[in-house]
């Protein structure tokens, strides 16, 4: 059970301590709300009538893409790479190898849109010009595709990996992606250029990190953040409504207690809101005194690896 499922259960031993340990949820919800200087509507697909919108897929596409903006990786994250093999290993040896060469066609496309654009240029513009910016929409979309085979153990019936057959190409997978999405996608684009210019700026690529994993990750079945930029960690929450739910404001800062070490030095954590392009922070003692809590972060840390890993490095790690 990984950090997000475990704080999702709310009777699991994650729940139970983040409960327990920082009760104040109120009120970071209220400075959350504080924060809030406008109430723009969030901006919504359009899918032809009859479709919903694969808001999962939308979610994690928008994530990916963002990560570009900010860092000055080429190539896919290890959940991809690890849903590309798991695609890649089916009974059917014709289809697998269709899929496992469309993988390294994506990512050859990916590596090839980067070098070309290099999306996280500070002196640039965070859409890209032309027909690029839906290139690479349509990429990470699909890396939202294999990202679920990763997250789900399964190729889903219905759905273009799904449904593969030997003759499947990257052309193929890539023309897939609904028109509405990528529409969607790039209005989301639009909108954080506006909304995450500033924090853009400051920030050179060399000092991001994306899918950053902490010294604590295996002790609650894995957790991995967004990005962390600079001293930032910041989460992109894809949600149809602009409430935040109490598991995403105990996540953020269940990564910094995942931090066993203070290996990456965060000082504040961020939520993004992606279709409403709202973005709200907080400097860690400040999330901590908002929740309430009665420890400081590193009582926090000790108290937190002798409940998920009472034994052996990890807990040594934390007294070290």
């Amino acid at each position: 059970m990984s950090l997000t499922s475990s704080l999702v259960d709310r009777d699991s031993p994650v729940s139970r301590f983040m409960a327990a340990e920082l009760p104040g949820l109120k009120e970071l919800q209220g400075a959350y709300r504080a924060q809030r200087t406008d109430h723009v509507s969030a901006l919504r697909p359009d899918p032809p009538d009859g479709v919903r919108p694969a808001w999962g897929t939308l979610g994690q596409a928008i994530d990916y893409r963002l990560r570009y903006v900010f860092s000055d990786q080429d190539g896919a994250s290890r959940a991809v790479s690890t849903g590309m093999d798991l695609a890649a290993a089916g009974p059917d040896r014709a289809v697998t190898g269709a899929i496992a060469l469309t993988a390294h066609g994506l990512q050859a496309e990916l590596a090839d849109l980067i070098s070309q654009e290099r999306p996280s240029g500070r002196a640039r513009e965070i859409p890209l010009a032309g027909s690029a910016e839906e290139r690479l929409l349509r990429i990470c979309y699909v890396m939202a595709w294999f990202e679920e085979v990763y997250r789900t153990g399964r190729l889903w019936p219905g759905t273009p990996l799904g449904d593969a057959d030997s003759a499947l190409t990257t052309s193929q997978l890539l023309a897939a992606v609904p028109a509405c999405a990528v529409a969607d996608l790039e209005a989301q684009v639009y909108l954080a250029a506006d909304r995450l210019a500033g924090l853009r700026a400051a920030c050179p690529p060399d000092q991001v990190q994306v899918g950053p994993v902490f010294a604590g990750s295996r002790d609650v079945g894995g957790a991995d953040a967004d990005m962390i930029i600079g001293d930032l960690l910041l989460e992109v929450k894809a949600s149809a409504n602009a409430t935040i739910k109490r598991e995403d404001f105990y996540q953020v800062i269940g990564y910094v207690i995942l931090d066993y070490p203070d290996a990456n030095q965060i000082k504040r954590v961020g939520l993004y809101l992606a279709w409403f392009g709202h973005l709200v922070m907080w400097n860690v003692p400040e999330c901590l005194e908002l929740l309430g809590a009665r420890r400081d972060l590193a009582e926090l840390r000790r108290a937190f690896a002798d409940i998920v890993a009472p034994s052996g490095w990890r807990a040594w790690a934390v007294r070290a």
